[in-house]
């Protein structure tokens, strides 16, 4: 008797790739976010102990050079608010009224001591 392979698929997954890529679905930024490597001679910010490696361009935000350091801190920030507007999107349901689904308390009887 063969044993169960849960990692087995008995049919491959087949992508769309047909489907043409709509980018304005991501926001009006996503497509202009880039960055480019600093080569050639280093430079050191005033005051500080790491140079610019990069350079960070927000389409029309304009363009900002980072340091190692910068990037990493950039990168937690932006973590921090993808999971506070998760969460957030969990509490509220989008109206700006608190949700009732998950929240435990409305399911709760209410003990009152005498």
């Amino acid at each position: 008797m063969k044993k169960f392979d849960k990692f087995s698929r008995s049919k491959p997954t087949v992508h769309n790739q047909n489907k043409p890529f709509n980018k304005k679905k991501y926001g009006p930024t996503w497509e202009h976010i880039r960055y480019e490597l600093k080569t050639g001679e280093v430079q050191v910010p005033d005051g500080a102990n790491q140079p610019f490696i990069a350079t960070l361009f927000l389409g029309k935000c304009g363009h900002i050079d980072l340091t190692y350091t910068e990037l990493s801190r950039i990168m937690e920030t932006c973590a921090d608010a993808k999971q506070a507007a998760n969460i957030a999107s969990r509490l509220h349901d989008g109206r700006g009224h608190e949700s009732t689904y998950g929240n435990s308390n409305n399911s709760l009887p209410i003990r009152r001591m005498s």
